[in-house]
């Protein structure tokens, strides 16, 4: 059957198909009227205004359980205790005093006694830390940095 054609006919019959296809595709894609009345109206075009976005959609609406709130009001503090915040800045002030006299104690070969006579004076400084529950951390934290061993009851007393 294919030697009944011949490469002329399959030529003609591919070209005849392509202009038929091209005069489809131009009869449906073709541009619709370029009459101004039905065209969609665009940003460069003087008659219209500029739309902002919230007025086309509206305000974005928060997420469930998300709230617009003022510095003032923003904190991590606990409701029920008001000075949490002061006794956890005395907490790190008071470990970097503790650091400074374990440096002072090593470059100047001090010992238990010194460092008990410098700690006196933090203590007095930050009085709310003896009384806050963080006692515990900073026991921890003084017995990692000192050059000598403490004891737990010479750890305690450091507090009173």
């Amino acid at each position: 059957m294919i030697n009944l054609f011949s490469s002329q006919t399959c030529i003609l019959a591919a070209v005849i198909i392509g202009l038929l296809w091209l005069f489809l595709v131009w009869l449906f894609y073709r541009k619709k009227s370029t009459d101004s009345s039905h065209s969609l109206p665009h940003r460069w075009d003087s008659k219209v205004d500029k739309l902002e976005a919230e007025e086309l959609m509206g305000k974005r609406a928060l997420e469930d359980g998300v709230s617009v709130v003022e510095a003032d009001d923003f904190s991590f503090v606990i409701a029920d205790d008001p000075n949490k915040a002061e006794k956890l800045g005395d907490l790190s002030d008071v470990q970097q005093e503790i650091k400074e006299i374990c440096k002072v104690l090593e470059e100047q070969d001090g010992g238990k006694d010194d460092f008990l006579s410098m700690f006196r004076l933090v203590r007095e400084k930050y009085p709310k830390v003896a009384e806050s529950n963080s006692v515990g951390l900073l026991n921890e934290f003084i017995r990692e940095h000192v050059p000598f061993h403490l004891s737990a009851e010479e750890l305690e007393n450091l507090w009173h």
